[in-house]
């Protein structure tokens, strides 16, 4: 993935830590975040926090080989855990350009939540069988 384009996924996937933690607020401690999931109203100091997290899931997905065993499966087990939270149920829409409209993947690259769904189905299957 070249520099630019891991700085868009990194963002995009901030949105959705942010998205998370908002519903997790409201669905656990049954309060609404001040901003109701609006990733645009934090400040660079706490979107930094958001983006700290998404490049930890991006480094670990880039560095499976160095982790062995139990360890491996351990923080893979977590991080598909999160990635499920993380993941949009609605199907991916194309503009005339190839950009994906419903997710705001405004990239010629694949949109990141389609890569999601198939990263998720491949662990469900392999858990399967």
């Amino acid at each position: 993935m070249n520099p630019e384009t891991r700085k868009q996924v990194e963002e995009e996937l901030s949105r959705q830590i942010h998205g998370v933690y908002c519903r997790y607020r409201k669905e656990v401690h049954g309060e609404e975040y001040w901003t109701k999931g609006n990733y645009d109203l934090l400040d660079e100091k706490t979107k930094e926090a958001d983006r700290y997290m998404a490049r930890f899931f991006l480094t670990l997905a880039s560095r499976p080989d160095e982790m062995k065993g139990e360890e491996m499966r351990d923080r893979l087990d977590w991080a598909t855990q999160i990635l499920e939270a993380l993941q949009d149920d609605s199907p991916c829409e194309f503009d005339h350009h190839g950009y994906c409209q419903a997710h705001g993947w405004l990239n010629e690259d694949r949109c990141p939540q389609d890569a999601l769904k198939e990263f998720l189905a491949s662990r469900t299957l392999r858990e399967k069988g």
